[in-house]
C-alpha cells in the first residue's frame, strides 16, 4: 500500500479538501449554471427524469438540475460535502435523494436516465480493476438506453501545460498550494496540496488521479458495456476559454 492508495479518505471523508471553499464564489456559481446548460442540451432528457450526479461534492450541479424538474440523487463519500448538499437543497426548497455510498459498491439496478461524474471524479483508484468496476456499477444503475457523461483531464493538454506548481487564491483570502508530478508508470497525476486556510491550521494532502486518453478511457467503457456516442473539449464556455486547457468530456450509453 503506498500513501496515495487511500488518499480519498483524507480528503473526502476527514475533509482535508476544501471543495465548497473553492468552488462556492460567484465565477463558479456562474460557470456551474454554464455547465447545467450543457447538460440540458446533451442530455435531452424529458421532465421528471432521473439523474443520478456520483461524486456529487456539495451538490451544485445536483440542485441547478433538481431547479430544471429532474428526479435527483447524490452520491458521495463525504458526510461533511453531503451535510452541505442536504443544507443547500433545503433551503432552495429541493427534494434531493443524498445517499454517502463508494462509487465501487454501488447496487442501483436500472433505476437512472442518465449518470454524469463530473470535475474530474473519476480515477481516484491505484488499480484500474476499480476503475473498470465503477463503470460497471454505473452501467447497472442506468435504464436501458441510460446515458452516462464523464468529466476528467485530457492528458494531452495537461502535458502542454503542466505546471509543477501553482498557488490559487480563495475569495476569503485562503491559498491552496499545489505540488505536482506526473507518473508515466502509473499514468497518473500525484499531487501534494497544502491549504493555508483563513483562521484555520494548515492542512495538506495527496492525491493520486489516473489520466486517461480519450482512446483508453473509451475502451474501458466498452468493456463496462458502454457504446461511445460523443466526445467534447469542455463543459461550457469557462472551460474551453483561452489560457484554459481542454478537458475529456465522453457522453456514453448503455444498450
Amino acid at each position: 500500500m503506498t500513501e496515495h492508495d487511500n488518499w480519498w479518505h483524507h480528503a473526502f471523508v476527514k475533509g482535508n479538501y476544501p471543495l465548497v471553499e473553492l468552488t462556492g464564489d460567484k465565477y463558479w456559481r456562474q460557470k456551474t449554471r454554464e455547465q447545467t446548460q450543457f447538460l440540458l442540451k446533451t442530455l435531452r432528457l424529458p421532465e421528471g427524469a432521473t439523474i443520478l450526479d456520483l461524486a456529487c461534492g456539495a451538490g451544485r450541479h445536483a440542485i441547478n438540475l433538481a431547479q430544471q424538474g429532474y428526479q435527483v440523487t447524490g452520491v458521495d463519500i463525504s458526510p461533511i460535502y453531503l451535510s452541505r448538499a442536504r443544507r443547500a437543497a433545503e433551503k432552495a426548497g429541493l427534494l434531493i435523494n443524498w445517499l454517502r455510498q463508494d462509487m465501487r459498491r454501488m447496487a442501483f439496478n436500472a433505476k437512472f436516465d442518465a449518470v454524469i461524474n463530473l470535475f474530474t471524479s473519476f480515477g481516484y483508484f491505484p488499480k484500474t480493476g476499480d476503475d473498470l468496476l465503477v463503470l460497471r456499477r454505473v452501467h447497472q444503475a442506468l435504464k436501458p438506453s441510460g446515458l452516462f457523461l464523464v468529466d476528467t483531464f485530457d492528458p494531452a493538454s495537461l502535458r502542454r501545460v503542466f505546471q509543477p506548481q501553482s498557488w490559487t487564491r480563495l475569495p476569503d483570502g485562503s491559498f491552496i498550494l499545489e505540488e505536482r508530478q506526473i507518473s508515466k508508470k502509473e499514468k497518473a497525476i500525484l499531487t501534494h496540496w497544502i491549504f493555508l486556510m483563513k483562521n484555520r491550521p494548515c492542512r495538506e494532502m495527496r492525491s493520486f488521479i489516473r489520466i486517461y486518453t480519450k482512446k483508453r478511457l473509451s475502451r474501458l467503457l466498452v468493456r463496462a458495456g458502454f457504446r461511445v456516442l460523443k466526445t467534447w473539449p469542455a463543459l461550457s464556455s469557462a472551460m474551453s476559454a483561452p489560457g484554459r486547457p481542454p478537458r475529456l468530456v465522453i457522453l456514453a450509453q448503455k444498450p
